[in-house]
């Protein structure tokens, strides 16, 4: 019978075809398999409410009346299927299906006609699912049997359809056809006179292929097969090959053509330089980006994968070019004079770091420092000696003779309640500083702080350290700095000196108090101390709850180092 063609052949009445244990073999694998049995395993209470999956095979199955056709079901569920059977639901006659559960069943139809049969699964959560089966039973002209779903293929990839016949006596011949076809193209079915057979192409687009079955009395049915063929991926990488700057990161875009639906796009490196670790980010789309990390070639490939399952694949050439070293510091470090403070500085380089090293570039007024520690490496510690700010400089240089640098500035604060900073102009001298408590009377005295009897700290007024002074430092052989400081001071007026013990030079005085940090509140000088034994009566420092005040005094006189009045 010939008809308009059909994706889906419609059920129709005929006559014998294949033997009956072939076809139902046939017929019965068409579907996604069965299992052998249905488990009774209790219930799983982590998975509730799991749904059930069903699948009959074929939707449309022939036989011949009084002839088992023998059914085939699959269920399938995280939770275990606790009931499964077969249903007969309509039809003429009285046809017979057993065994009343499971998923398989034998019908056998009394009459010619239609039937309809549905299978129904259970699972422990009580969910349940269905599907249906048409079986036609029929006697007269044969019926062509094609694959009920649609097939894909790529250009020149042979492609297998297995079609089937049946009649109520028997097939004895299948013709397959092109019956719609694609300009300039040259299809191939091979071979044409058996009922599987395969189909190839080489030009892309929607064919239309037809399945004629015979019988003995030279009746014929015909059944119909949508085939897609379709062309593989093209891909194109850039052109290249692509200078790069290292750490620097360039832009790739592939150019991915495809009739169909594209499901994977990849970057990979195929070859890259010694050392380097630089990958393409991201790596799963046809836009990405690689940052080459040294010197020298990389190869990346990209291939795109499209919903047939076929690649198609190019490669592209990176060369990362020299650049020079990459260097960072922190940019602000705060601490206190005296301490120790770590200072990290790091470099990067598309070959190799050769030299680094840091340097003081700027320091407060009468800072003596020394240089960082170690000085010839990205990280050091440097000891700033006075309140202030100080300004490093990290330079690096590589293996290419490129270099970079960076500053960090370090800001050592005052956090005392009073501290006082001298330092002077002259080599070889020794200015020594003096901090008067507000009960002394003298100076060179047990409530005079000075280098006879303060180095380490001296105990004055409430328990305790905290209003203590502490000389830190005593230079005894030029310049200074020297310092003085007291954590919490008592109230009161203190005084500050200055006695040039030997020597002569121009003498300057920090003084920092009332929370005043790297910036002093007062500076005093330079003032000529012209020989030894001079004593400058800088200023009166008084402390009180709500701050502080500073009185300069300003003069210069002798220093009869004992028993001097205050």
């Amino acid at each position: 019978m010939n008809g308009t063609p059909q994706p889906r052949h419609a059920p129709r009445r005929g006559r014998a075809a294949t033997p009956l244990a072939t076809l139902l073999a046939l017929l019965a694998s068409q579907g996604c398999g069965a299992r052998d049995g249905i488990t009774t395993e209790a219930p799983d209470a982590s998975r509730p409410g799991a749904p059930v999956e069903v699948d009959c095979g074929r939707s449309v199955q022939y036989t011949a009346p009084r002839q088992t056709l023998e059914l085939v079901a699959t269920a399938e569920s995280e939770s275990p299927i606790i009931d499964a059977a077969f249903t007969f639901i309509e039809g003429p006659g009285m046809p017979t299906l057993e065994p009343p559960s499971g998923p398989r069943a034998l019908f056998t139809p009394t009459e010619a006609g239609t039937h309809l049969v549905r299978f129904e699964a259970t699972n422990a959560d009580g969910r349940a699912a269905s599907c249906d089966i048409t079986v036609e039973a029929v006697v007269g002209p044969p019926v062509a049997i094609c694959p009920e779903d649609s097939f894909r293929t790529p250009v020149d990839s042979a492609v297998l359809l297995e079609g089937a016949g049946f009649d109520d006596d028997a097939v004895v011949g299948y013709q397959w056809d092109v019956v719609r076809t694609v300009a300039g193209a040259s299809p191939v079915l091979q071979p044409r006179t058996e009922p599987v057979t395969q189909f190839e192409s080489d030009v892309a687009g929607e064919y239309l292929l037809r399945l004629t079955v015979y019988d003995e009395e030279g009746a014929t049915d015909d059944c119909f097969v949508p085939v897609t063929v379709t062309d593989r991926p093209t891909v194109i990488c850039p052109e290249g090959p692509i200078a790069a700057p290292t750490r620097q990161p360039v832009a790739l875009e592939a150019v991915v053509m495809d009739d169909g639906a594209v499901v994977r796009e990849t970057w990979e490196v195929v070859t890259r330089p010694q050392s380097s670790s630089a990958s393409p980010t991201p790596s799963t789309s046809r836009r990405t980006t690689l940052t080459p990390d040294r010197v020298g070639e990389y190869r990346l490939r990209f291939t795109a994968e499209d919903q047939d399952g076929f690649t198609d694949s190019c490669e592209v050439s990176v060369i990362g070019t020299e650049t020079p070293p990459s260097v960072m510091c922190p940019a602000v470090i705060e601490t206190t004079p005296l301490t120790p403070t770590a200072v990290n500085g790091s470099a990067v380089d598309d070959g190799v770091i050769r030299s680094a090293g840091w340097t003081v570039i700027g320091a407060p007024t009468g800072s003596a420092a020394g240089p960082p520690r170690p000085a010839d490496n990205v990280r050091t510690v440097y000891t700033p000696d006075i309140a202030g700010e100080y300004t490093l400089r990290l330079r690096v240089q590589d293996d290419s003779g490129h270099s970079a640098e960076c500053t960090t500035l370090v800001r050592a604060v005052a956090t005392e309640g009073l501290r006082v900073e001298i330092f002077w102009d002259t080599n070889g001298t020794d200015m020594d500083t003096h901090l008067l408590h507000p009960d002394a009377r003298t100076w060179n005295s047990s409530l005079d702080c000075y280098y006879g009897n303060c180095i380490g700290g001296l105990s004055w007024s409430a328990p305790g350290q905290a209003d203590d002074p502490r000389l830190d430092i005593d230079d005894v052989d030029g310049f200074g700095p020297e310092n003085i400081n007291i954590m919490t001071p008592a109230a009161g007026t203190y005084r500050v000196g200055v006695h040039s013990y030997r020597g002569d030079g121009r003498v300057t005085v920090r003084i920092y108090c009332g929370g005043s940090a790297s910036t002093p509140r007062r500076t005093f000088g330079p003032t000529r101390l012209s020989q030894s034994d001079l004593l400058w009566r800088v200023a009166d420092v008084t402390i009180s709850p709500t701050g502080c005040v500073i009185d300069e005094l300003g003069s210069v006189r002798d220093f009869s180092r004992t028993g001097e009045p205050r």
